[in-house]
């Protein structure tokens, strides 16, 4: 069996993620299921999600989410646990979502009552301990389901997704232990205090539990422990992987590129789908001519709207650069062209919330704007079928890899992208998408190097040039448009499809009847 231990895990119905790497997870597990491979993932159960967004004039309020009923009937709670946390007995209980050989173990602390807010919202905490608490809750109760339920000796791989599950790598013989990193830049790595993490897990340490010293002084560098530590350890692209030997000196030669996937099942339209594999490129038109319609209706506008409909939606923070589709927005107010918006900003970040307000201002000032209030996973397999065009805007070498591009190019919608993360290694400009803007190779500051001004703007110019010349080529040759994103939806199938990740990381325990799978 394989183990995944990650904070963030998105599956249907439920609200216990926050945004790509839990969509990732979600994805990478029913992917598992149709492998029959017996797959694991351990994770926390947030009873009240991540953020939901409520209006009142032109502010925002970001409240807590509530669970549907819907995912709350499949989680079979098992026996409670009892771990040993911050020096006290917590009593942890493990709610489990089974699908096929996969499952998937949400743990809800219970009691006492200050442990029951470790798992009351996914990164939303009220300082730094209870940071470094929620994270060591999930990998003594991960380790603690291990040993009671399945053992060591039958686990191949333990991977730990991305730093904060990594607070227990050193507890897992290096043969065994994985890590992915899903973050390019210095940010996003948590560092503790040495002493908290030689408090909380002394019980281990002193019976040779941790199979590696502790690295550092005065504090500890998650991320660096990982990576000095596993056996196998691994960027998200090709591009992140050159980023992150960048940040991590110690990684370079280590340091191997999965980059990620989509379950095709889950994002791909079967309508598109059964056009891609009978190779009609009319039977596509039809397909996506049907789907524009749809959206149309949904949202009141005449069948025959001229122009395209085009997307940007995704988390709302500064290096997702939402100000790009603004200030297209607001210098082309006559420019014929539907504009949908959407994301959902970190309650801390409040440049992010500017953002979602000022999606919401130009929705209601606009007619050519409409913006998804709860932008959701539901919403994100609606939108990325439905769509003619979608905007990927990330600062270059700030994105890790990014999978929306990957979503709608298997939809038969290509994608304007800037030149970072997976995109570079699927998209091919003019032929099944666009770029946009300068490949970088180093990691710029966005909020401190004074080079970054120069270089946004140029990006953006570069990013309208581009825009303004793909909806001149809709609006007078549809087909020749179509036959980009009938390129898009060839060849994404392929190359998108998660199984390839799952390939890189786990060889041979992928089984082969599945069909070979492109090189990374």
């Amino acid at each position: 069996m394989i183990v995944s231990i990650t904070l963030d895990l998105a599956l249907d119905n439920g609200s216990t993620y926050a945004g790509g790497l839990g969509i990732l997870e979600g994805d990478k597990f029913y992917a598992m299921a149709d492998l029959g491979v017996p797959y694991t993932v351990f994770t926390l159960y947030y009873r009240r999600g991540y953020v939901a967004q409520r209006y009142e004039a032109t502010a925002l309020a970001l409240e807590p989410e509530e669970q549907e009923s819907a995912f709350l009937q499949k989680l079979c709670p098992e026996q409670d646990l009892t771990i040993s946390l911050n020096g006290e007995a917590v009593r942890v209980r493990p709610l489990v979502y089974y699908h096929g050989t996969a499952r998937a173990v949400f743990f809800e602390a219970v009691a006492p009552e200050w442990a029951t807010a470790l798992t009351d919202r996914i990164y939303i905490e009220r300082d730094e301990r209870e940071r470094f608490l929620k994270m060591a809750l999930l990998v003594r109760a991960s380790f603690q389901s291990i040993e009671s339920r399945f053992g060591w000796d039958r686990i191949p791989y333990v991977d730990f997704q991305e730093s904060g599950p990594a607070l227990g790598i050193l507890a897992v013989p290096p043969e065994k232990a994985g890590f992915v990193l899903h973050t390019p830049g210095p940010w996003g790595h948590p560092v503790f205090p040495r002493d908290w993490v030689v408090t909380e897990f002394r019980d281990w340490i002193e019976t040779g539990r941790w199979r590696a010293p502790l690295y550092g002084t005065d504090v500890i560098h998650l991320t660096e422990q990982a990576l000095r530590h596993a056996r196998r350890v691994f960027a998200v692209s090709q591009k992140h992987r050159h980023i992150s030997e960048q940040t991590f000196p110690g990684a370079r030669g280590r340091l191997q590129a999965a980059t990620n996937g989509i379950y095709l099942k889950r994002w791909q339209h079967p309508d598109v789908a059964l056009a891609v594999e009978s190779g009609d490129f009319s039977a596509f038109v039809a397909v996506r001519e049907r789907l524009r319609r749809d959206a149309l209706y949904y949202w009141g506008r005449p069948a025959d709207f001229p122009g395209p409909i085009l997307l940007w939606a995704r988390r709302l923070t500064r290096y997702k650069r939402p100000y790009f589709v603004i200030r297209f927005i607001e210098r082309h107010p006559d420019l014929p062209a539907l504009f949908v918006l959407g994301g959902r900003p970190h309650p801390h970040d409040e440049e992010g919330i500017r953002y979602a307000e000022t999606f919401l201002d130009l929705a209601r000032r606009d007619p050519r704007v409409i913006f998804i209030e709860n932008y959701n996973l539901s919403w994100a397999r609606r939108l990325m079928a439905w769509c003619d065009l979608l905007l990927f805007t990330p600062f270059s070498g700030w994105e890790a890899c990014g999978t929306s591009f990957m979503k709608a190019g298997v939809n038969g919608v290509p994608t304007l992208s800037s030149r970072d993360g997976g995109a570079l290694e699927m998209i091919q400009a003019g032929q099944n998408g666009w770029f946009f803007g300068e490949e970088r190779f180093e990691l710029i500051d966005i909020f401190g190097d004074p080079r970054w001004p120069a270089m946004d703007e140029a990006d953006y110019a570069d990013f309208e040039r581009q825009l303004l010349a793909i909806i001149d080529l809709y609006r007078r040759d549809r087909t020749a448009f179509y036959r980009v994103g009938f390129r898009a939806a060839q060849t994404f199938s392929r190359m998108a499809d998660v199984r390839r990740t799952l390939r890189i990381l786990y060889d041979s325990l992928i089984p082969e009847p599945y069909g070979s799978v492109p090189s990374s």
